[in-house]
């Protein structure tokens, strides 16, 4: 038996659980092995002292205090998941409606005939697919939202 396998059943071994064959395994190792005699003696008197604590007797009150405060702190949960809807549910309501703003009428007049007739599509019927020069649409902010071209993009 190596130290792996002893540590994998040194808690079986100290309470006596193992088979004959494997105690006596353990026992030949242990004796071979200053390493796992120390680990095991480490177990045996952690496990002594814990046996010696004795065991303390909670007041008689002391469930009653735990049952009202699990009762006040699911209270407390529900509430808060309430606020959270209502908050959400008035965020969603009261939000300002936006709509897409359309080029003024001195920008599209500047425009060809066939650009400001694609503008004009576009801002209808919101089909993009005909758009063949995005830096055009982006230039007239179709693109709900995004800003004008800067010299950079050109």
């Amino acid at each position: 038996m190596n130290c792996s396998d002893f540590k994998a059943i040194l808690v079986e071994h100290l309470d006596g659980r193992l088979s004959s064959e494997r105690a006596a395994e353990a026992r030949a190792h242990l004796e071979s092995c200053a390493d796992c005699r120390r680990e095991a003696e480490f177990h045996r008197r952690t496990w002594e002292l814990a046996g010696r604590i004795e065991a303390i007797e909670p007041s008689p009150d002391f469930v009653a205090s735990v049952r009202r405060r699990a009762r006040r702190s699911r209270f407390a949960a529900i509430l808060g998941s309430c606020a959270a809807a209502a908050a959400v549910m008035a965020v969603i309501f009261f939000a300002p409606r936006t709509t897409p703003v359309a080029p003024a009428e001195s920008e599209l007049s500047a425009l060809p005939q066939e650009d400001r007739r694609l503008l004009e599509e576009l801002a209808t019927g919101r089909t993009w697919e005909l758009a063949d020069n995005i830096d055009l649409a982006r230039a007239y902010e179709l693109l709900e939202g995004a800003a004008a071209p800067s010299e950079e993009d050109h």
